[in-house]
């Protein structure tokens, strides 16, 4: 085996890969820790890790890395926003602000902050108001311990992702199917008005053909209904439950006509619709749309009846 591992190099890495990288350091290096914990403004005795978490949704959106801390002066939560070149979505730092003070009033936490983590070149053109820390990429390699070959490997990930920055580019819109999905929203509010729907935002990219929303009274993240019209798929999801746990948990209790399935990193019982066209415009669509609707409607009742035996799957 060849031992010379400077010669290793990466042909690319994403936002996902650095948010893992982090994650790990945050949780088992307590050098790294202490010194993130230090940068984005926590306390000498607010030091200790209650919760770490990543891509972590809510009714108001994702936030990248969610990091609880605390000690007996209360909790506070860091909402981490990772970029490598990407630009943000319409209102998107916003929207981590939103998610803070929905954590306060929920009880999860008494204050908090929002962090962007990025290439220095990337920060560069973030205005300083719209995040209350900025954190370069190059802090953090700094900021790594030891120099074993883990650690090693761990700077070669942020050398990657800083070769690969560049300036923030703008989001792509598609006006089209941003009209699309707003029409639909206002339907399904008025066809179907217990749903929590998300609201629109300023406008959809080419990909963005879905619908998610968090199911309240769980933890964060936790519980999820997605509407995928193209796709003619509703699942009520559940991140980080196992297949076989999901089916002997709620196996008698699910829906005629549902399935129990895989779906990414989560699992999440399914029912399946007739596609919609979302290449074309809604009006005239709507009949399409109602029994997807009416199954989110269905699967969001049944996360609510069986609230109890749900919390226990989550553990």
């Amino acid at each position: 085996m060849n031992e010379d591992h400077s010669q290793v190099s990466f042909v690319d890495v994403c936002e996902r890969d650095l948010d893992f990288v982090l994650a790990e350091e945050i949780e088992c290096s307590q050098t790294f820790r202490s010194w993130f914990l230090e940068r984005t403004g926590a306390a000498s005795d607010m030091r200790e890790l209650l919760r770490l978490g990543r891509s972590v949704i809510t009714q108001h959106g994702e936030t990248d890395l969610l990091v609880v801390h605390g000690g007996e002066n209360g909790r506070r939560a860091l909402l981490i926003e990772n970029k490598i070149a990407a630009s943000f979505t319409a209102l998107q730092p916003e929207r981590y602000r939103v998610r803070g003070n929905a954590g306060i009033k929920d009880g999860e936490w008494a204050m908090f902050a929002t962090v962007l983590i990025a290439p220095q070149v990337y920060l560069k053109d973030v205005p300083e108001k719209k995040f209350d820390y900025r954190v370069s990429y190059q802090e953090c390699e700094r900021a790594l311990d030891g120099d074993d070959l883990r650690a090693q490997f761990k700077r070669r990930i942020f050398h990657a992702a800083c070769d690969k920055a560049k300036r923030p580019w703008d989001k792509v819109v598609d006006l089209a199917l941003t009209e699309w999905f707003k029409e639909a929203r206002s339907f399904a509010a008025g066809a179907f008005p217990d749903l929590p729907l998300p609201a629109e935002g300023a406008g959809r990219a080419p990909s963005s053909k879905w619908i998610t929303f968090a199911v309240r009274g769980f933890p964060q993240s936790r519980v999820i209904i997605e509407i995928k019209p193209h796709n003619g798929v509703v699942d009520l999801r559940f991140p980080g439950v196992e297949i076989g746990d999901l089916r002997r948990g709620l196996g008698t209790l699910v829906l005629n006509g549902t399935d129990t399935v895989v779906a990414g990193k989560s699992v999440a019982i399914r029912i399946l619709h007739p596609k919609v066209n979302t290449d074309q415009p809604f009006l005239g669509q709507e009949e399409s749309l109602r029994p997807m609707l009416a199954s989110a409607d269905l699967l969001h009742k049944f996360a609510a009846e069986h609230k109890e035996k749900i919390i226990g799957l989550l553990g």
